[in-house]
């Protein structure tokens, strides 16, 4: 089975941005995700997520700045060739900035920003970033969010107060909601429905 690495470059402690790359080839082409690619013969994971992170953007980090979240299986029973192991890290420490390369161009997601108990629409989240046109990137790039309660993506909203997707379902995104503002059912009016 394929082994590959993702990196995610994490601004911030507790985290208020995170380095998503836009694929401009390949697997996953016009999708926001994490840095990174396959292992080659030789290569340990950590060394694999550290050379696809400078091929990438150009940054650099050190291996021992890396930090292991998740070791994720995909299967594709209708397309085994897909079929992959892919482990995820994070880092805080790096050099240099990130710059558009083949594969990807790199954006920073601003999210952290959102103070609990209160919500922004994908449009506010857009213009923060300085792409009032990115509405719909932004929807994507947050559905694949991989740290939904640190990056708080459940606190962004459709225009007029939709609820909007969320990659652990809607009912888990109006329970954390209404959490927040300490309600025992979400209300949203007919607009959130």
């Amino acid at each position: 089975m394929l082994e590959a690495t993702l990196c995610f470059l994490i601004e911030g402690d507790p985290p208020e941005r995170i380095l998503l790359g836009h694929k401009k080839v390949g697997f996953g082409k016009g999708k926001y995700g994490g840095v990174g690619g396959k292992i080659v013969d030789g290569e340990t994971a950590v060394g694999a997520a550290v050379r696809e992170l400078e091929e990438e953007t150009g940054v650099r980090a050190r291996e021992a700045d890396l930090v292991r979240m998740a070791h994720l299986t995909f299967l594709f029973p209708y397309r085994p060739e897909w079929s992959q192991v892919v482990h995820v890290f994070v880092t805080r420490k790096w050099v240099g900035e990130a710059v558009e390369s083949r594969e990807i161009r790199p954006f920073w997601f601003w999210v952290r920003d959102i103070p609990f108990g209160e919500t922004r629409t994908y449009g506010d989240v857009a213009r923060r970033i300085g792409r009032p046109g990115a509405v719909r990137a932004v929807g994507n790039a947050l559905h694949r969010n991989p740290f939904p309660l640190v990056v708080p993506c459940h606190r962004v909203l459709r225009e007029g107060g939709g609820l909007g997707g969320y990659a652990c379902g809607p009912a888990m995104k109006r329970r954390l909601l209404a959490v927040e503002l300490g309600q025992t059912e979400l209300d949203l009016g007919e607009e959130g429905a």
